[in-house]
């Protein structure tokens, strides 16, 4: 460690001269998903106050968010998180901003890719992007257990400031980005992009397993509405100690709420691990009572399944990754909660169709 910050001490002496933009476009890979059990460790520091006199210190913020992953590493986390904005600076002005970024290039993404390399997780991050065409970018930055950049998600749904600024003008990104690792699909949301249900739809056809929600507010109810729309994990990793670190499970319902202190207040909890399992489809419980029971009874504890009393649906897991769920779904004849939803609303138009 002490190795690569002297180096990175060195860097950022040139760096403050003439930073290096940060721009670098992902590498496509191919990989082979073993759907199973994950560590995966939330890292929602919060942000660091503004430098006297404007002095940026590269140094500074890297050794500070390695300080807080440090906390989590030694649970050995395959997917690790952090909040929205790791290197925004608290009460900053727009000009202000940019000229950090401006000064920082490509400092602190290089920083991420060497931990991740290091600790052999994937790792994302939330960090200003400067485009080519001199306007900035929210960028979630994805990157691998080989230290690559696999994939950076533009924040698509930009509150009205963020793009209203002069100073620091942003644009928004495109829309949904989804990227394969060795544990499944991860897809990307930021901050207020979890306001918008039909960017949800969008995400829900494209499957991910886990949806990665890097943000400067809560989203409360909206976080149960998007896991259970996308059918996917939800891993909530906000800014500072007021807000909650979460996951929700495929159905909707919440697996960890960490909130800001316990009882009495007297002690701030920032960071946590905790395990998710992407072996998993969601069911609705309308037709498959019976063949739920067959498949329990041949696969005894290597499957399980959350309380269906919920909506309707509950998520099916295979404990064991060797078995994939959906060759149980396939093998019992499991209607999956997709294609019970899709089979009503074809099912709904022919009715309707066929009474007129």
């Amino acid at each position: 460690m002490r190795g690569f910050c002297l180096c990175l001490a060195a860097w950022s002496a040139l760096w403050g001269a003439a930073a290096t933009p940060c721009d670098p476009q992902p590498v496509q890979k191919a990989v082979k998903a073993l759907r199973r059990e994950i560590t995966v460790s939330i890292i929602g520091e919060g942000r660091m106050n503004k430098p006297k006199d404007l002095k940026w210190d590269l140094q500074t913020v890297v050794d500070y968010w390695y300080e807080a992953m440090d906390r989590e590493i030694g649970n050995k986390p395959d997917l690790v998180v952090l909040p929205e904005g790791i290197d925004n600076w608290n009460d900053v002005t727009p000009a202000e901003k940019r000229q950090w970024v401006e000064y920082r290039g490509d400092g602190i993404y290089r920083a991420m890719c060497a931990y991740a390399k290091r600790h052999r997780c994937y790792l994302v991050y939330n960090s200003p992007r400067q485009r080519p065409d001199g306007k900035f970018a929210n960028t979630s930055w994805v990157i691998d257990r080989e230290g690559d950049l696999i994939a950076r998600y533009d924040k698509a749904y930009l509150t009205p400031r963020e793009i209203e600024w002069a100073e620091f003008p942003s644009v928004p990104g495109e829309g949904p980005v989804v990227v394969d690792t060795d544990f499944g699909r991860l897809g990307f949301v930021t901050c207020y992009d979890l306001n918008f249900t039909h960017f949800a739809d969008a995400y829900k056809l494209l499957a991910p397993d886990v949806m990665v929600f890097c943000s400067y507010y809560d989203g409360n109810y909206m976080r149960n509405y998007w896991a259970s729309r996308v059918q996917a994990y939800l891993v909530g990793c906000t800014v500072g100690g007021s807000l909650p670190k979460t996951v929700v499970g495929p159905s909707g319902e919440n697996l960890v709420y960490q909130p800001e202190a316990t009882a009495g207040g007297k002690y701030f909890r920032r960071t946590v691990t905790t395990k998710i399992n992407t072996n998993f489809r969601v069911i609705h419980y309308d037709g498959n009572y019976g063949k739920l029971a067959a498949a329990v009874k041949k696969y005894g504890s290597r499957v399980y399944m959350t309380d269906p009393a919920r909506a309707g649906t509950f998520t099916f897991y295979s404990a064991d990754p060797n078995l994939p769920i959906d060759d149980v779904v396939r093998e019992f004849g499991l209607e999956t909660w997709r294609e019970y939803y899709d089979r009503s609303l074809k099912l709904r138009a022919s009715s309707l169709e066929a009474a007129k």
